[in-house]
């Protein structure tokens, strides 16, 4: 630095060079004249500067100039990667320097990430720790690990002979056990009511490498998962009362979790049929596990693609705390659409018509103003809104696409409806 200015040594051209000034307003340009490593120090390009625009921002308790500047290389025979902000003594918010050769293979500068000096440390909110590596990947055995699963059922009543029930139960790991010399998690499960009763012992876990083996109370040892298969893998499930049947996979994408892409592996839906809606079909996300739940390959039931019946649902899942992955169909880890034992309205809510194409009328309800959401197969929340107290009481659904849906209306007594779109 010398006054208000930041120089460069030019090792090529054997002299100093202007790169920035911490006293310009704006409408102040200048240029920075850059040299060719592999011609001698012969000129190659040079960077035209012109300052928009100045503000103050304060950098761990200092006041500094902030700068938004064009940069534009003369020649276009270089990159300039630095157009945007430059903050004083941080510098660029891109690189150091103000160039570079013109990105190739999608290198491209990827911001500047942490700052030191003997007053100041500046660190971007955005990124974990100031050194690049490797982001974590999620281990599905990974002490901290929580799932939430949803589980929906039919539980008919008297007074309400369609109620489908929800109930979240979370799956835990506390306490290890040593098997042949090797370290295993213990797994619980644990309903998330207000008294739940004790957690249960589920089994012990273990991950090695792509491998995950779970190992049940009697003493059975399985393979959990394999997160290294290909598309045209097949994976063997067995459901109780129907035997075994393999589920192929028909695709391998990726999601980004902490900052590293997992990847998510998609099973074509298999031939054996649950319901007249439904057949069996799953999704793993590495490091997390089966969207039905995280012993769903080893106790292979309810893995519908229909959720209102018979089916669970993966809602979250958490490590140490934060949610670092929710499922789409669902607003909260925790969804519990539980039949109480108090009676409530002896009137039937029930709906009509069905199929519905413009409007779908809610009779039954009592007074007030409920709130309703309409999810597709899949789970997913397509509408949701209110069903006002007063007037008809009918859901617009001419957006809706056809097929199959569900009608959530959160009354006293939580209820759903299958309808269908025409």
């Amino acid at each position: 630095t010398s006054n208000d200015s930041l120089l460069f040594w030019d090792e090529h051209a054997q002299r100093a060079k202007l790169l920035f000034r911490w006293d310009a307003i704006p409408g102040d340009t200048w240029r920075t004249p850059i040299s060719d490593p592999g011609s001698g120090g012969e000129l190659a390009d040079t960077l035209l500067w012109t300052v928009m625009d100045t503000s103050m921002v304060l950098v761990d308790g200092r006041s500094l100039w902030r700068f938004d500047v064009s940069c534009i290389a003369q020649h276009g025979l270089w990159y300039p990667a630095n157009g945007g902000s430059i903050t004083e003594r941080l510098g660029p918010a891109f690189s150091p320097f103000g160039w570079a050769y013109i990105a190739c293979d999608g290198d491209m500068p990827a911001g500047l990430r942490c700052y030191q000096d003997p007053d100041i440390q500046w660190q971007d909110p955005s990124i974990p720790t100031c050194a690049l590596g490797l982001p974590p990947t999620v281990r599905f055995d990974d002490p901290d690990a929580t799932w939430y699963v949803a589980d929906t059922h039919p539980n008919a009543s008297q007074q309400d002979p369609g109620f489908i029930e929800t109930s979240t139960s979370r799956y835990f790991f506390n306490g290890d056990s040593t098997v042949a010399g090797e370290p295993w998690r213990r797994m619980w499960s644990q309903p998330t009511v207000a008294a739940p009763p004790p957690p249960a012992f589920e089994g012990l876990v273990r991950q090695s490498g792509a491998l995950v083996f779970f190992m049940d109370p009697a003493g059975t040892l399985d393979t959990l998962y394999d997160f290294g298969v290909q598309v045209g893998d097949t994976v063997n499930y067995t459901m109780p009362g129907l035997g075994d049947f393999p589920l192929t996979v028909v695709s391998i994408d990726s999601l980004p979790i902490q900052g590293a892409y997992h990847k998510v592996i998609q099973f074509d839906t298999s031939d054996v049929f649950i319901t007249p809606e439904s057949r069996i079909s799953d999704r793993w996300i590495e490091g997390i596990g089966s969207i039905h739940g995280p012993l769903a390959t080893r106790f292979a039931h309810d893995l519908e693609d229909w959720p209102a019946s018979d089916s669970t649902r993966t809602t979250c899942y958490t490590q140490g705390g934060p949610v670092l992955w929710l499922h789409p169909g669902y607003t909260d880890c925790a969804i519990n659409i539980i039949q109480a034992v108090d009676e409530f309205e002896p009137q039937r809510v029930n709906t009509y018509p069905n199929p519905a194409d413009e409007l779908l009328f809610v009779e039954g309800l009592p007074p007030g103003t409920w709130n309703y959401r309409i999810l597709d197969a899949l789970g997913r929340t397509i509408i949701q809104g209110a069903i006002p107290a007063h007037g008809p009481r009918a859901i617009d659904v001419r957006t809706l696409p056809k097929g199959l849906h569900i009608l959530q209306v959160a009354t006293p007594r939580p209820t759903a409806f299958r309808f269908s779109k025409q």
